[in-house]
């Protein structure tokens, strides 16, 4: 079975893959829609590790973003906002084609930066929040109502999973 913890762990070991891909797509063979779409995959393993971190759901795009935005009125951290602005513009890259090098460095940097932020909010604990706003009220109740699928992920053997990263 697995634990929040563990589940979480695994989604920041993929961030840090997809990451290091990021880098070596734009570095090393000249993919600026590949760096993108690994530089969007990072940040999206990360916020799920937040979100599984915290019992929220984070099966979706949507999420992602309630996630990032609760974490960030939270934590009383509005850079994590914009900062996931950026990811979803290079996210945008993988389909439309149209950074060269140095914009899908810029925001490759600012997904760096953001996943920064991530882990070390990620491991810390949930925070007390009150919502002031029925957008607050809508944003908590999409993240924390029942969905079966966490349910098949507490049932997860982690160690049946394939590695993070194959051998070879």
């Amino acid at each position: 079975m697995a634990t929040p913890k563990e589940l979480s762990d695994r989604y920041l070991k993929i961030s840090a893959l997809r990451l290091e891909q990021a880098q070596e797509e734009l570095e090393a063979r000249k993919d600026y829609s590949q760096a993108s779409e690994n530089a969007w995959s990072a940040v999206a393993e990360a916020v799920k590790a937040c979100g599984v971190r915290r019992g929220w759901n984070h099966y979706h795009h949507g999420l992602l973003r309630d996630i990032s935005t609760q974490v960030s009125l939270e934590f009383g951290r509005p850079r994590l906002r914009e900062l996931f602005a950026y990811a979803d513009s290079i996210h945008n890259n993988f389909y439309e084609h149209r950074f060269d090098r140095e914009e899908v460095q810029f925001y490759l940097d600012r997904c760096r930066e953001l996943l920064d932020i991530l882990d070390a909010l990620s491991q810390s604990p949930q925070r007390r929040f009150t919502p002031g706003t029925a957008e607050q009220e809508n944003r908590l109740e999409r993240l924390t109502r029942y969905d079966q699928r966490k349910e098949i992920d507490a049932a997860l053997d982690i160690d049946d999973l394939p590695p993070v990263q194959p051998e070879g």
